[in-house]
């Protein structure tokens, strides 16, 4: 899209360069008295400043509504961004609200019962707070 806006404004500078130059070089060679002269050089400055206030609306209009497109962009944005920072924060109090009534509870995430083992009242935290390393070894050949 860019590309395409480049091309337009591009060939716009274009077509301007050509007839100011056109129009200048025509008023020039043209053979004609120094009345006629200042008369075509006023006229011709005349409708090249209609020209370029009516470039000038014409680039105000689009810059206008760009900004409007922008606003409005921007705006969509920010709301989705607040909706869904709200969301993760509702989560995530939530969440913290399900530790808290846990611990608050006595059980803990570390030592709930585990799915994976045979005995489904393991603990993932063994309560033996007294654990030495040749029990681990006991608890092995078992």
């Amino acid at each position: 899209m860019s590309d395409n806006n480049l091309k337009s404004k591009d060939f716009l500078t274009g077509v301007i360069v050509g007839s100011i130059v056109g129009a200048v070089s025509a008023l020039l060679l043209a053979p004609k008295s120094g009345k006629e002269m200042r008369s075509d050089l006023n006229e011709q400055a005349s409708v090249m400043k209609e020209r370029s206030l009516q470039l000038k609306d014409t680039a105000v209009e689009k810059g206008t509504e760009w900004i409007s497109v922008a606003k409005e962009k921007s705006s969509d944005i920010a709301k989705t961004v607040s909706d869904q920072s709200s969301q993760v924060a509702s989560k995530v109090k939530d969440i913290t609200g399900q530790i808290k009534s846990n611990m608050d509870s006595g059980s803990s995430p570390l030592t709930s019962e585990n799915p994976f083992l045979e005995d489904s009242n393991e603990s993932i935290v063994s309560t033996n707070t007294t654990a030495t390393p040749t029990d681990d070894v006991s608890k092995m050949d078992e």
